[in-house]
């Protein structure tokens, strides 16, 4: 994977410059999309509500056994 982040940089100064409240993205890592909150950019009035969520274990983690 490459450690380059230029374009992602480039890619969040855009959406914030537009005032965009989030962008919605594929994963590099994984199967499916990942959306990004740019939370400056959100109006009084916006609401975000979770409507599911993942735990992931970190790589070597015995899930606190």
């Amino acid at each position: 994977m490459s450690e380059d982040i230029s374009t992602p940089q480039l890619v969040g100064g855009a959406v914030a410059w537009l005032q965009c409240a989030g962008l919605l993205i594929p994963s590099a890592r994984d199967v499916g999309d990942n959306l990004v909150v740019f939370v400056n950019n959100m109006a009084p009035t916006d609401m975000m509500e979770p409507v599911s969520q993942e735990v992931y274990a970190s790589p070597g983690d015995s899930g606190g056994r």
